[in-house]
């Protein structure tokens, strides 16, 4: 699994304090970050007994079959207030880079969650006006163009 980058966080507060405060809670996640990436180290190396025999739970663990798992895209749904990810755009106002990864995957999220988009409706022409605009105000108030 590939070390993942760092999104670039536009930050939109105003006064030093609250500026503290967010960077404190990046300071921490970071801290998070660097704790699981090694507790995820830590499980995948073998795990060898004595006399050199593996561990069942080893063992398991290289039969299981890798797979890509949900994308849940927390990092951008528990932003802290006054921060959106900046999403550079080229000519032809379309998202360009990492960020817009980000931007795909984070509407593919939300597109699945109930209170956004009802399965009652087939098609977008049918979903009321007032569901888009809330999943576009949302969008808006995570990314910045």
């Amino acid at each position: 699994m590939g070390k993942r980058k760092r999104l670039s966080v536009v930050s939109l507060i105003r006064n030093s304090e609250s500026r503290a405060q967010v960077q404190e809670q990046q300071e921490t996640s970071a801290q998070h970050q660097e704790q699981s990436q090694a507790q995820q180290l830590g499980q995948s190396e073998e795990v060898r007994g004595i006399g050199g025999e593996q561990s069942q739970t080893s063992a398991e663990n290289i039969n299981r079959k890798k797979v890509r798992g949900v994308t849940l895209m927390s990092e951008i749904w528990e932003l802290p207030e006054g921060q959106r990810v900046n999403v550079k755009i080229n000519s032809l106002y379309q998202p360009v880079g990492e960020e817009s990864t980000c931007l795909c995957r984070f509407i593919g999220t939300m597109v699945r969650k109930a209170e956004f988009a009802p399965i009652n409706y087939l098609n977008w022409y049918e979903m009321p006006n007032n569901k888009k605009e809330e999943m576009w105000s949302t969008i808006e108030v995570c990314f910045l163009p």
